[in-house]
């Protein structure tokens, strides 16, 4: 994705494609060691495949057991008919990862989800995109909640969330692919982590444009009724100029977690050759630090927490697929550079820790890039890998 405040998922029809032998260059097993940490970079698995769109992959765990997941099947496109009707799909996978089911096809399923597994079984996520509540609204909008439970085997969907902000929200009028417009649509979408506050209620990250903001801010909205209704706490980072080394985009794709000294810690894009921010709160999201540099390019980070107290945190581009480490597990500083994936993807990734000390991590290989496989290549594939990371 382009961090484009539209995206879409289509419908695509080639789901099940023979699997064949692949040649291109998987992660080798590989050691990286540094002060007290060494990073051994394991087995890949093929998780799922296809002719068809195969992209943009995450990855959560039910309390259950069971690893969800998730990916695009359609372009990436601004066409917001399209995104409105798209379509992703789903794997799972009751062995820690080491083998999947089919891939199964779901409406748009969440782009802000669950950091960790909820004790009843159950993953709860929000829809990417939100809508006025009525004609011209500007500051109420909806989205749609889904809750994946009994191990997976059950997907509800509730529209009708109700977010609220104190600011108008920016739009964006976009011409449709099919012909015509549409009306505007808002320019701010939910993207990354649902955490528990610390008064029992939830935080979701978001990102996107009040109306004035140049660049993309990051914000971070609350629900204290269990994701019925959310309104905005606070913004995490905006950036009125630009940051030493950032990209042209603004903080955007957040990855957001809890350290264990309580503290929220953030990681954002800031444009597609950008130098990734960072900022911490110490009041639980009401009010941030002022973003420093992580030292690292990439797009989408995401964040993981490790047993052993390693905050683990996975990104790419423009380089490669990539894992980098926090030893004191604060993201003050970032070491052992891991890379993962090398050729051609969409470099965003999931990341689970599936038993103690180890990781997945989870991310495509897309051998035309953005364009869809010609219908003359019959041997070519998008496909989606798990690579295994243990982390001493």
């Amino acid at each position: 994705m382009q961090a484009r405040i539209i995206i879409s998922l289509n419908i695509v029809l080639l789901l099940c494609c023979n699997v064949r032998s692949w040649t291109r260059e998987l992660p080798a097993t590989s050691t990286q060691t540094g002060d007290s940490l060494s990073v051994k970079v394991g087995e890949t698995v093929l998780i799922t495949r296809s002719q068809g769109y195969c992209w943009f992959p995450n990855v959560r765990r039910l309390s259950t057991g069971e690893l969800f997941l998730t990916l695009g099947m359609g372009p990436d496109t601004t066409d917001p008919e399209a995104n409105l009707g798209g379509t992703s799909a789903f794997c799972i996978s009751t062995d820690g990862g080491k083998t999947w089911s089919h891939r199964i096809l779901e409406g748009m399923l969440f782009a802000a989800a669950d950091l960790n597994p909820r004790r009843d079984g159950s993953l709860m996520g929000l829809g990417f995109q939100i809508l006025p509540s009525s004609p011209g609204e500007t500051k109420v909008f909806e989205a749609t909640l889904t809750v994946i439970s009994d191990h997976a085997l059950v997907i509800t969907h509730r529209r009708g969330i109700r977010v609220t902000f104190p600011e108008a929200i920016a739009s964006s009028r976009i011409e449709s692919n099919r012909g015509g417009k549409i009306t505007e649509m808002p320019n701010m979408v939910f993207a990354g982590s649902i955490l528990p506050s610390q008064d029992g209620g939830l935080l979701a990250s978001m990102y996107g444009n009040f109306r004035g903001d140049k660049l993309y801010r990051t914000i971070l909205v609350k629900s204290g009724d269990k994701g019925k209704t959310w309104s905005y706490l606070s913004t995490i980072a905006q950036a009125a100029e630009r940051w030493p080394g950032m990209g042209d985009e603004g903080p955007c794709e957040p990855g957001l977690t809890r350290l264990a000294d309580g503290r929220l810690f953030c990681i954002m894009r800031t444009g597609s050759d950008g130098l990734m921010y960072q900022t911490w709160s110490t009041d639980d999201g009401k009010t941030w630090e002022k973003p420093t540099s992580s030292g690292a390019k990439g797009v989408a980070p995401q964040l993981r927490l490790m047993t052993n107290g390693v905050l683990a945190c996975s990104y790419g581009r423009p380089g490669p697929v990539t894992l980098m480490f926090s030893r004191d597990g604060t993201g003050r500083t970032w070491s052992n550079l891991t890379p993962i994936f090398k050729e051609m993807s969409t470099r965003y990734t999931g990341l689970l820790e599936v038993a103690p000390h180890r990781l997945l991590i989870v991310y495509d290989h897309v051998p035309y890039g953005w364009k869809p496989i010609p219908k003359e290549d019959k041997q070519s594939f998008d496909e989606i890998y798990g690579t295994f990371v243990n982390v001493d």
